[in-house]
């Protein structure tokens, strides 16, 4: 996948421009790494263990988009997720996916806007036959924290919409470096529920 092109972006409130989103997707089966400027490296491919559960022979398949923290990272998130599954075709989970990811970019963003440096927020979507992985690096060393609930608060409900809609969430620090990396995983094979 080519890197995201586009109209000029607007200059961040630092007063520097914003590079568009940097992409890259592996989805041709054949082992490798997704390495983002701020993602740990991908821990070398080996045979699963003794019981383990099975693949199924399908490689799995990774995208990862890089923006800056910016507002306008949030819907080129939201693009490039759909964009994503829309070739990967996990329907059952690919709404839940699309949001759990645009929350987990915005809350990145947020925390990155106190930062004395124009930061990066890293996007790594990858699949297996059964799950879906979301993964978000941002700079900050401040951890996820879930808002009391106030539905009328017009924001502070992002992780409680992350919980609902994942199968698993946590966050973890960045290894050997600053920042940190809260993921989501999402089973695919799930039935939504009738309405």
């Amino acid at each position: 996948m080519q890197p995201a092109t586009g109209p000029h972006r607007p200059p961040d409130k630092r007063g520097g421009t914003t590079a568009p989103p940097r992409t890259h997707d592996t989805t041709s089966g054949a082992p490798g790494t997704v390495n983002g400027p701020a993602l740990p490296q991908a821990a070398p491919s080996r045979a699963p263990a003794p019981g383990a559960p099975s693949t199924g022979g399908t490689p799995a398949r990774r995208a990862y988009l890089e923006v800056g923290a910016h507002p306008g990272a949030v819907p080129d998130a939201r693009r490039f997720v759909r964009h994503t599954l829309d070739m990967w075709r996990p329907r059952a989970v690919a709404d839940d996916c699309e949001l759990v990811a645009s929350e987990l970019v915005t809350n990145a963003v947020t925390a990155s806007a106190g930062l004395p440096f124009a930061a990066l927020v890293g996007l790594l979507i990858a699949a297996d036959n059964h799950r879906l992985f979301v993964l978000v690096m941002d700079a900050s060393t401040k951890p996820p924290a879930r808002q009391p609930r106030d539905d009328g608060a017009p924001y502070g409900r992002g992780l409680q919409l992350v919980e609902a809609l994942s199968d698993r969430w946590g966050w973890c620090a960045a290894p050997g470096q600053a920042g940190k990396i809260t993921w989501a995983i999402l089973r695919i094979d799930r039935q939504k529920e009738a309405p």
